[in-house]
């Protein structure tokens, strides 16, 4: 007789096979998966239109076709025309504080006329390290601006010159992972951009700008500078003219000087030269001439005339001709 074949109850094998489902990755983050879902949530927060330019109006008489029309509750004439008697009376939700009394004078109290005014000297040495502390502040967040704008800027021209498939993955596979719809890769598209550009106008705003050093080109100062050497090794030098008028040891020690000379001066370069104009600074504060983002206009000279009380004595002296000492 032929033996059944043992089965293993506890065996993985020997349980119903499931149905074999696919995991679902979540997206690869890069530099628009943020974007996408930020463009995304807009998209839902904001009301879709009723009427769109595919919308189609039809007028009838037909009182059967308006299936699903509400009649609203409509306000009586009287409060539409203003009758104030059939409005009702709607109390204001606020309250109006009274100014509280003012406090009495003490008698130990010092008048403010009494006190002695601050000197400038003890204001700038207590006040002075608390101005440096706030410049140095701002100019810190002034640099992490401009780093962010740099980073926006460069944000803005990626977006510009990404596939529109790359924005569609994107959107296709966070919406896989909330259940909705794919929505419209265009207008997805058009919105990641727009939000890109309205910050990045708004560190604009802000007056910001990105300054950076010029940058030397080292073929030109090299080329100068290997041509004076050629030219300065070409011309005879005037130890050589003179070799003819000197006596035979004078000139060997003149012809060694001269060779010792052009050796040295062969494969050394000349230095940079150094511009006559002085050094600028490269940050500018722009602190006098922007406001809230916007430009000062420009003040122009005006006349003025000094006050003869303070200054008459120095006008005189001005004006007064000059004598001359007889000897």
């Amino acid at each position: 007789m032929a033996q059944e074949p043992k089965v293993n109850i506890l065996s993985p094998r020997s349980t119903r096979t499931q149905p074999s489902q696919k995991r679902a990755l979540p997206p690869r983050h890069s530099f628009l998966t943020e974007a996408v879902e930020v463009a995304l949530q807009k998209q839902q927060q904001v009301p879709k239109p009723q009427l769109d330019s595919n919308t189609i109006l039809i007028v009838s008489n037909d009182e059967n076709a308006l299936v699903n029309f509400e009649e609203k509750e409509q306000l009586p004439a009287a409060a539409v025309l203003g009758d104030r008697d059939l409005v009702p009376n709607v109390k204001p939700n606020f309250t109006v504080f009274e100014k509280p009394p003012r406090r009495q004078k003490r008698a130990g109290a010092v008048a403010i006329a009494d006190v002695e005014p601050i000197p400038e000297e003890y204001y700038l040495k207590r006040h002075r390290k608390h101005e440096k502390e706030e410049k140095k502040q701002k100019n810190r967040e002034k640099e992490k601006l401009q780093h962010e704008m740099y980073q926006q800027q460069q944000f803005v021209e990626r977006i510009r010159h990404t596939d529109k498939s790359i924005v569609m993955a994107i959107a296709s596979a966070i919406c896989q992972q909330q259940q909705r719809s794919v929505p419209n890769v265009d207008a997805l598209y058009r919105q990641v951009l727009h939000d890109a550009e309205e910050q990045l106008a708004r560190y604009e705003m802000l007056g910001l700008t990105l300054t950076r050093k010029p940058r030397t080109s080292n073929g030109v100062t090299t080329t100068t500078t290997t041509t004076s050497t050629t030219s300065t090794a070409n011309q005879p030098s005037a130890s050589t003219l003179s070799d003819s008028s000197l006596s035979p040891a004078l000139s060997l020690i003149s012809q060694s000087s001269s060779t010792s000379s052009h050796h040295h001066v062969s494969p050394t370069l000349s230095k940079k030269s150094t511009s006559p104009k002085p050094s600028r600074a490269i940050r500018r504060s722009v602190r006098h001439t922007l406001a809230f983002g916007h430009k000062i206009p420009a003040m122009h000279p005006a006349e003025f005339q000094l006050p003869y009380e303070t200054f008459g004595y120095l006008m005189e002296r001005r004006t007064r001709p000059k004598t001359t000492r007889k000897k």
